[in-house]
């Protein structure tokens, strides 16, 4: 039971989403703050031609919110910008865990009549960004979770910091941190992952936050990650919203106990920069949108083969 347990709260860590399946299935007190993060999505109209993800694969879409222009307000009721945008499948068929980073800046339609980035999107309610997705991916999104960086931050301590080797010092005029291997506390682990002040730009940004997600999945190899997971859910209650029934989780039509964090695949939808009317954009490269588009069809189709496991 506690290796079957281990394996469940390492699949959690590495995509911060699991955590909170985990603890329900530990602590039956979870499930009010479960439920209290709950918000239905409005209806969303999914293409004809974008297939529906079946039993064995779940696609989530992981937001992090920036709230910084709601003057400090840390509400997650109130919209903010999603400032990290992933695509994260968990393949139980065959273990493998897959997140595609998207740029924020991407250029998207929200409407025949309007444009706007990727990041403001979530303003109009997570609905509006997962068709979003959905539509530039011609790939369904079965639910989303939202959590702001005050969330994440405070995941990062009750963790005890995160390990991580930055292949490159960054530095802005209040922190900084050197190349190397070392442990970040939450406030440093928020710097690194929010960073793009430099040649790399947004791409930069994605890589550091797919190796903090790699270094989340290592920390939770740590013993003493296992002792706060009562304070996950202090976290997640104030911080993190979702669409994710209780009863999925409950009814074990969630589960995700096959899933192993060493078969961890990163992936990020490649672009360039344009100004239109004045607005500077991030405009997906289509070799490597058609590129992503088949690699998650891929994983569509290996979720409904059949595995000797």
């Amino acid at each position: 039971m506690m290796k079957l347990s281990r394996i469940l709260f390492l699949s959690f860590i590495a995509l911060i989403i699991l955590l909170t399946l985990y603890g329900i299935y530990v602590y039956r007190g979870t499930v009010n703050a479960w439920s209290e993060t709950y918000r239905e999505t409005g209806e969303i109209h999914r293409e004809d031609i974008i297939p529906e993800t079946g039993e064995n694969l779940t696609s989530i879409l992981l937001l992090i919110i920036d709230q910084e222009g709601l003057k400090g307000i840390e509400d997650m009721d109130d919209p903010g910008r999603a400032d990290a945008v992933l695509l994260i499948l968990l393949n139980k068929n065959s273990g493998k865990i897959t997140a595609l980073s998207i740029p924020r800046d991407l250029r998207v339609e929200v409407s025949p009549e309007k444009s706007e980035k990727l990041t403001n999107t979530y303003v109009y309610g997570p609905e509006v960004t997962i068709r979003i997705v959905e539509d530039l991916l011609k790939f369904p999104v079965d639910h989303y979770i939202a959590f702001n960086y005050k969330a994440f931050a405070d995941l990062v301590d009750a963790m005890g910091g995160i390990e991580i080797e930055p292949d490159e010092s960054i530095a802005s005029r209040f922190e900084s941190i050197e190349e190397g291997p070392q442990v970040l506390d939450g406030r440093l682990a928020q710097f690194y992952v929010r960073f793009r002040s430099d040649h790399e730009g947004d791409f930069g940004r994605m890589r550091r936050q797919q190796q903090v997600l790699d270094a989340l999945i290592h920390q939770a190899v740590n013993p003493r990650s296992f002792i706060f997971v009562g304070r996950f859910f202090t976290i997640a209650k104030e911080n993190m919203r979702h669409n994710i029934p209780i009863e999925l989780i409950l009814e074990r039509e969630l589960d995700v106990t096959s899933i192993s964090g060493d078969n961890f695949d990163k992936i990020t939808l490649e672009g360039h920069g344009a100004i239109i009317d004045g607005i500077w954009y991030m405009l997906p490269d289509l070799i490597s949108l058609y590129n992503i588009q088949n690699k998650l069809r891929s994983e569509l189709d290996s979720s409904k083969a059949d595995t000797v496991r």
